[in-house]
């Protein structure tokens, strides 16, 4: 065989190829998915209660800080704790402990 036929040979298959990866993609382009992103979703309702408890979280901290309404009367500086927890109750609702996608 001359070198001129082999090249014209890996020419043809190179074209062949391409038209049957060409044909692959349009055949994969019906059963496309798009790639599933990291992003945890959650409501917007779930978004309302998880700020409504960081603030309340804050609010009694700040009470508790201030000694409002003599809350130190009503459990002493327990209150802080509770301001806490309650902000960090907020996480769950944000969706902090949602599995990865």
């Amino acid at each position: 065989m001359s070198p001129k036929s082999r090249i014209r040979k890996k020419r043809q298959d190179r074209g062949r190829r391409v038209s049957r990866q060409r044909r692959a993609e349009s055949e994969i382009g019906g059963r496309y998915t798009a790639p599933v992103s990291n992003l945890r979703f959650r409501p917007p309702w779930h978004k309302g209660v998880g700020g409504v408890l960081i603030v309340a979280g804050v609010a009694i901290f700040v009470i508790c800080e201030a000694n409002t309404f003599r809350i130190h009367e009503h459990g002493g500086h327990i209150w802080y704790i509770v301001g806490i927890g309650v902000a960090a109750c907020s996480t769950w609702w944000f969706g902090l402990f949602d599995p990865a996608k």
